[in-house]
Formats: structure tokens, sequence, C-alpha cells
């Protein structure tokens, strides 16, 4: 039989042109880039559920709009979370509110129950992704940094047993109507309507108010996508944020009182502003 041989140089030019244009075919841009932290104001602690972080910027314009859901296409975006970790999500859906901003949800390309969903409000970012293979999360830093970080849930521990025991105590639990007497009036419990308060001492801790409202958009958006995983009719309808001055106390039950009493000086508002 004939045989043929490439000249090595030939071959080796060969292989880097196909090589360069099967890469330029599969790899999408990342959203994550590495960033320059020498001049950031960066106060962090990393806590013992942190196994790993990296600072980055985000490319926000890599986010798929409306526009490329309504045209039947189904956008993808890479999540380079670390060097060694790197995610293609598929976009399922793209939600946009007052409230909310504007969220990306979907799954993770070739990881079985892999999730995402991602928030931006008020141009700042916030993700959480999901796998069998790790939990992470992007959130605000610093002035156009975020950071990433991969979640050791070995790392929660139950608070002791007895801790917060009395947190249901003087709950007006008693109050609620039977349900053949709540009326025509009475709506069907599809959306329930939550207002979100929370302390200037969250507010420093998670970066910005921008950053702040950000989170309660991505616990708004997660609670209603278990909602739907479940099978639950209810969805959150997230129609007020509100800032209060107080100094935590670091006891729960003594800042719960406070919060949910009236008339004592603390939040004294809040039952108002509820109504």
């Amino acid at each position: 039989p004939l045989k043929y041989s490439w000249p090595p140089l030939v071959a080796g030019l060969f292989a880097c042109v196909f090589g360069v244009a099967v890469q330029a075919q599969s790899a999408a841009p990342g959203l994550f880039a590495d960033a320059n932290t020498a001049d950031a104001d960066i106060r962090y602690d990393q806590p013992a559920e942190v196994a790993r972080y990296r600072y980055v910027e985000v490319d926000l314009g890599l986010l798929p709009g409306r526009e490329q859901e309504a045209d039947g296409a189904t956008p993808e975006i890479t999540f380079n979370l670390f060097s060694d970790v790197n995610f293609i999500g598929v976009v399922k859906r793209v939600e946009k509110s007052p409230e909310t901003g504007t969220a990306w949800i979907g799954e993770l390309k070739g990881k079985a129950g892999g999730s995402f969903t991602l928030v931006v409000l008020e141009d700042t970012f916030i993700a959480h992704i999901a796998s069998t293979s790790g939990i992470f999360e992007v959130s605000y830093a610093a002035d156009g940094l975020y950071r990433v970080v991969q979640i050791d849930q070995s790392e929660f521990r139950d608070h002791p047993e007895g801790t917060y025991e009395h947190l249901l105590d003087n709950l007006p639990l008693d109050g609620a109507m039977p349900q053949g007497d709540v009326g025509s009036q009475a709506d069907s419990g599809s959306v329930i309507d939550i207002m979100v308060a929370y302390t200037d001492d969250a507010r420093a801790a998670e970066g910005s108010t921008a950053a702040m409202k950000a989170r309660i958009a991505l616990a708004v958006t997660e609670t209603n996508q278990s909602y739907v995983n479940a099978g639950v009719v209810p969805r959150l309808r997230l129609v007020h944020v509100e800032e209060y001055s107080y100094a935590e106390t670091g006891n729960l039950q003594t800042d719960l009182n406070r919060f949910r009493g009236s008339g004592d000086g603390y939040f004294d508002t809040i039952h108002s502003l509820r109504n």
C-alpha cells in the first residue's frame, strides 16, 4: 500500500491552523476577568464556609436580553469561576421588573441538576451557581469589583439546641380567620406581597445600598424558582425595601423583639409601612 508522510513543518502548520479554528468556534467569552485589586479598598475576613475566593470584573455586556430569547435562541453564558471551574449556563428564562431588576435563570450544560440565578439591579450584579461539584456565589466587593467564592457547605453549623427556642414566643398565632369567613374580597393567595427591611449594619456588610438590594432581589427570585420547581402555586412580589439605622446587638432574640415590637423606639415606623 502507498504511504504518505507530511513534512514536519507542514504537519505543524496544519495542526496549528485547524486547532485555532476549532478553539475559536467552541470557546465563548468568559463572563469574568481577573481583577487588579492593588488599589481597591477591600476588607474581607474569610468565613469558615468559604473554601476559596478570587476577585473579578464582570462583563455585563455578555448577558443576553429578552430579544435573544424572543428570537427562539437558547443563549449560553460561560461561567469561568476559577481556573479549574468552568460551566456553560443555558438561559431558560429572563425576568424583568422595577423591584427586582433583571434576572437570568437557567441550567448548567452537561451538569445534571446544576442551576444558576443571576440578577442585575441598578447596575450591580449578583449570582448563585449550584452544581453537584460545588456551590458558588459572585457578589459585590468594591467599586467595579466582585468576589467569587466557593462555599463549603460542610462548614455550616446548626445552632446549639435551645439557642433560639423563644423566637416564636408571643407571636399572634391565634388571629387567623377561618377560611370560610374571609368573604368575597379575599384574594386567591397566588401572590404574596412582601417588604424587606434591613439595618445599616447589614448594608455596610454588603458593601452598598445597590448591592443590598441586589441580594434581596436574588433571594426573591430564587424563592420563586424553588416554588416553580416544587409545583407550589404562590409567588412572592417584592413591593418595598427599607433601611433602618440600628446598631445590631448580636443577639437575634433581642433584635427580633425590637423589630416586631411597637412604641419602644426601635423600628417604630415598620408597622405603618407594612400596613
